[in-house]
């Protein structure tokens, strides 16, 4: 009995280590998110495998703030994989509150065709420009970006440090495979 106990204990422990993912693949292609579908900023929108997702209000640059739509979309031959998440003038929180100390590595597919995003980690002050030009850190957090300029800039974010939360929102944003380990 305590072998078993052991065993499931260890699992839990190590359980962070293996990625969970909000992919967007059981989502209804249509399906939006945000003012046009009566919802307020901080709204809880849908869970995916232990991930809170919300809707919020999008940083404008200069100043001022927009909370327009997110939509589910059908991935593109050049972006996705069967659905992704369009983000238009709003920002998306990604909680991971399940996880006591967060996760300790976040990784999501982008594809920017507007100038300005916003990203924010553990409600740090919000990052507004493009997610290929993303400081190297915000807060403790260590942060990297790899991309291609064909057909706008499309690449992966990596992050890494305790993470219990992320937000990331812009102006022709798509989001793919947000995964927490």
């Amino acid at each position: 009995m305590q072998s078993i106990l052991i065993i499931v204990l260890a699992a839990l422990l190590n359980s962070s280590a293996i990625p969970v993912c909000v992919t967007m693949d059981h989502l209804m292609v249509g399906t939006k998110y945000g003012r046009s579908s009566g919802q307020r900023p901080s709204a809880f929108v849908f869970t995916e495998n232990g991930i809170d997702v919300h809707v919020d209000r999008y940083a404008k640059t200069p100043g001022g703030y927009a909370f327009y739509q997110a939509q589910i979309e059908s991935a593109t031959p050049t972006f996705g994989t069967k659905n992704v998440i369009n983000v238009n003038n709003i920002s998306l929180i990604f909680n991971f509150h399940r996880w006591p100390s967060g996760v300790q590595k976040v990784t999501l597919d982008f594809l920017e065709k507007g100038e300005f995003q916003n990203l924010s980690i553990n409600g740090s002050q919000v990052y507004k420009g493009s997610l290929t030009k993303v400081p190297s850190r915000i807060g403790s957090i260590r942060i990297t970006s790899t991309w291609s300029s064909a057909k706008g800039n499309k690449g992966t974010l990596e992050l890494t440090g305790q993470i219990k939360t992320l937000s990331i929102g812009g102006q022709e944003l798509w989001i793919d495979n947000v995964c927490g380990s």
